[in-house]
């Protein structure tokens, strides 16, 4: 009778590692989809469908110098993110052969 009370409860302790696991990996993801921040990429076509992928206060620009686009302030002016004032962004490639 105790070897079969041992296995039950070595089963239910199994069974409880394993549900632990499972709702650590749902949380876990549950705070890796948040909205972009300040300097992320981010998906044009996607903001100009109502889907914007920035935090609140931001919006998807693409900067007059950058051939990518970047959550960033309305005013992008003032801000010292480098993706957003235009000055870490990747050049376009001019083609040269």
């Amino acid at each position: 009778m105790t070897s079969a009370l041992r296995k039950r409860s070595d089963g239910f302790l199994v069974k409880a590692v394993y549900l632990s696991l499972v709702a650590t990996l749902f949380f876990a993801l549950g705070f890796a989809c948040n909205e972009g921040g300040e300097g992320d990429r981010c998906n044009p076509v996607a903001a100009a469908n109502g889907e914007d992928e920035c935090g609140s206060g931001l919006s998807c620009q693409t900067p007059s110098t950058c051939v990518e686009s970047y959550c960033c302030p309305k005013d992008p002016s003032g801000s010292k993110n480098p993706y957003c004032n235009g000055m870490a962004c990747p050049q376009s490639d001019a083609g040269v052969d």
